[in-house]
């Protein structure tokens, strides 16, 4: 399970009483105007909710008790009725419910956690993870009635399967989908997807084996869909946007329509209020990338003067073996190496330079108990007890810089932590951590940001904390810092699921599928939204999303999406995509022989003992000096799945397989194989061997020849429609044409 790390509530003395956090002064605004612009969900339930139609039928549904699919687009009130759905399951029914999301964003907009957190797994790299929480956490998971997951586009196929199995191991009902629980998904598959690792260009692999996630495919291209047998319920009438004609446009560009591209930009040119533009530059920018979105805020900071503070990440590695074990310099080395892969990757900034007044946001879970340092890391309970938390995404304004003094508070809170029975050694070792990082700071007078975070009445002061990235078989890299980053502008990613008064999209960079359609349908109004470098090849929807949606509408006309996460989209492949494919194979074709009647996905599935089998002993000993080279585990827990396809591990490894083409030609150039803790203690060196045409090459050919018909198809059926609206407007033009000679013959005749 990854550590959530937590945040203080500061004690202060003053005039010899102890008071909670830190009060506003009146010349500090609780929110600037830029963050009154930028809210999450505003949809907060009153004592009587009127449902439409559509969700008073999925309502009904969830309460029955049934697996429930709720989509449709954004702003569509899937969020009205999930929190209309969790209140009667719990007061009416006395259910317990799991809301989650899968983004820290999403999660907090629902007033939940992401499923990662619920789950007790973290980032998942393999299948190792699979049932193993604290005994807890196994507590809590068994005692769940009904699960929510929210923005489930953003979920992996590969993911979904492997949860559902965790949850029936923990739960102890291994053969049903998540254990038993009623699953409620919600979200929009023409929306934002999650990036498969072997699309990233900055994949870092030598290889890929069984054991290992790749978050490939989609939700309802795992086994796990089919299995839970969902009603689907789409909500049709949108609330976000009170506009119907821009609505109508959001649509078609959700659809993938590149000619609403410019039709929706000169609609907003045609709305926008002149006269408030000089006060544009308060709105949110949303942009495609991380780089595109740090070159903004570092511009809008420094128009800030006001006092400034820096702070420097503290790097450090953790191997896996004992400081005496024979290669423990070689897997520091290795974990050194890694920050060159990492620096750009980590949510922590290596420094991070903030000003008073500059807008912020919570990088990481957190939780505050006032009166102590006391955390926790799911609730914050306010001064006047309510209920509330600091979730990841959080935003808010820094208000003030000082030093920290609770030290004896945080001792204290050590102490008795160190009491519970119950308290995680890593929870404790933090907070010790803390407790020096603030005992320094006193000493050399640092001070750190408070900061007023939405929907809070007192600033927070935010300590350092843990951003740690595990290799397995080597170890971790972890990385100390402050918790925030600046948020004047953010990733249209990170935006999935906001509400927006009004924004700024620059669509220049557009990388993704739907990422258009995601950034312009964050605001309310076509008047509060200005678009900058839209062009209509920017527009796309997920081709595997409209098949899902077309066959659920019109089931008769449309082909159901049938491939799976472990096959890939059918017709052409990435060498990466065709290596991975390559991998299951080979662990799969032995199986197939043993049991000739069984489908893929049973094998792919745990719930097949032989996913999550340990080799025998009689395995290893054939092979004295083997380990998985892919995922680096320890011998003695080597899955049964690795060593069935160890060969051809070994031959993508050889051939440079996961490697960049940069890296290929670097590597060629100097003979020498992927930089890493190599623990077979092998030299690497290139093969420029010709491979010989598999069998799966020739499933490739039928999917791309299958692929290329279904094109044919949808190019003469587009064809036919051309033709046919061709037709109407020729007879529409002669009818019309018909009226005028029949009017001009009239006034003839008068």
């Amino acid at each position: 399970m990854s550590f959530l790390p937590f945040a203080f509530a500061a004690r202060r003395k003053e005039t010899g009483t102890m008071t909670q956090g830190v009060g506003l002064d009146p010349d500090a605004d609780a929110i600037t105007t830029q963050f009154r612009h930028l809210s999450l969900i505003d949809e907060i339930l009153p004592a009587e909710t009127t449902l439409s139609e559509e969700q008073s039928i999925a309502l009904e549904k969830i309460v029955n008790g049934e697996n429930c699919y709720v989509y449709g687009a954004g702003g569509t009130g899937k969020t009205v009725l999930l929190q209309t759905a969790v209140k009667r399951l719990r007061e009416d029914l006395g259910k317990t419910v799991a809301v989650t999301a899968t983004t820290g964003i999403a999660a907090e907009a629902i007033d939940g956690v992401t499923i990662h957190s619920v789950a007790g797994c973290g980032v998942v790299k393999n299948i190792h993870f699979l049932g193993k929480v604290s005994g807890t956490q196994r507590e809590v998971i068994q005692t769940y009635d009904v699960l929510f997951i929210d923005e489930i586009s953003m979920l992996s196929g590969e993911m979904f399967d492997r949860l559902s199995e965790h949850f029936g191991i923990i739960r102890q009902r291994p053969t049903e989908p998540f254990g038993g629980c009623q699953v409620i998904v919600m979200g929009d598959f023409l929306q934002l997807q999650p990036i498969e690792q072997l699309k990233t260009a900055n994949l870092n692999l030598r290889a890929v084996c069984p054991a290992m996630m790749l978050d490939r495919g989609l939700c309802f291209q795992s086994f796990t869909w089919d299995v839970l047998n969902f009603a689907f319920c789409e909500l049709k009438q949108v609330f976000r946007q009170e506009d119907e004609h821009f609505a109508s446009l959001l649509s078609r560009v959700r659809r993938g329509d590149p000619q609403a591209g410019s039709e929706i930009d000169e609609y907003v040119k045609s709305q926008r209020n002149l006269e408030t533009d000089d006060d544009r530059h308060f709105e949110m920018k949303l942009v495609s990338t991380n780089k595109e979105a740090n070159a903004f805020n570092t511009l809008k900071l420094n128009e800030l003067e006001t006092e400034e503070q820096i702070y420097e990440a503290v790097d450090s590695e953790e191997p896996c073996v004992d400081v005496d074990h024979d290669r423990y310099d070689a897997y520091c080395e290795s974990l050194r190496n890694n920050w060159r892969h990492l620096k750009g990757n980590m949510r922590a900034e290596e420094k991070v330079t903030l000003k008073v007044g500059c807008e912020v946001m919570m990088l990481l879970n957190a939780s505050v108990l006032p009166g102590t340092t006391t955390t926790t890391t799911t609730t914050t309970t306010t001064t006047g007890g309510e209920t509330r938390r600091l979730a990841n995404g959080s935003r808010g304004r820094i208000v003030k810089f000082d030093i920290p003094e609770f030290e004896e508070a945080m001792t204290s809170h050590i102490e008795t932590l160190e009491k519970e029975p119950n308290t995680k050694q890593r929870e404790t070792d933090l907070l010790k951590r803390q407790r020096g990082w603030v005992k320094r700071a006193v000493q050399n007078k640092q001070k750190i940001p408070y900061v007023l975070f939405n929907g809070f009445d007192e600033a927070i002061p935010i300590l350092p904390m843990e951003f740690s990235f595990d290799t397995a078989g080597l170890g971790k890299n972890v990385r100390l810092q402050i918790p925030i980053k600046l948020a004047f502008a953010i990733t249209v990613h990170k935006s999935q699921g906001m509400s927006l008064d009004s924004c700024f999209v620059d669509a220049s960079k557009v990388f993704a599928e739907a990422q258009v359609y995601v950034a312009l349908s964050r605001c309310r109004s076509a008047a509060g939204l200005q678009i900058e470098n839209l062009k209509p090849t920017k527009i796309k929807a997920p081709q595997d999303a409209l098949d899902f949606y077309n066959h659920l509408r019109e089931p008769n006309t449309y082909l159901p999406n049938t491939h799976k996460w472990w096959q890939g989209r059918p017709g052409p492949k990435s060498q990466r995509e065709r290596a991975a494919v390559r991998i299951l194979r080979q662990y799969y074709d032995p199986l197939r022989e043993e049991y000739p009647d069984g489908s893929f996905s049973e094998y792919l599935s745990v719930r097949h003992d032989r996913m999550r089998k340990l080799a025998s002993d009689e395995q290893l000993e054939t092979v004295p000096d083997w380990k998985c080279r892919a995922c680096n585990h320890r011998r003695d827990y080597s899955l049964e799945c690795c060593f069935l396809a160890r060969e051809q591990v070994d031959r993508d490894i050889d051939e440079n397989v996961f490697a960049s083409w940069s890296q290929r030609r670097n590597s060629s150039s100097s003979g020498q194989g992927m930089t890493s803790v190599d623990t077979r203690n092998e030299d690497i060196t290139p093969s420029t061997r010709r491979r010989a045409r598999s069998d799966d090459d020739d499933d490739d050919d039928r999917d791309l020849e299958r692929s290329l018909r279904r094109r044919r198809a949808e190019n003469e059926r587009l064809q036919l429609e051309a033709e046919n609206v061709r037709l109407q407007i020729q007879i529409h033009e002669e009818r019309l044409r018909l009226a005028a000679l029949q009017a001009q013959h009239t006034e003839q005749l008068v």
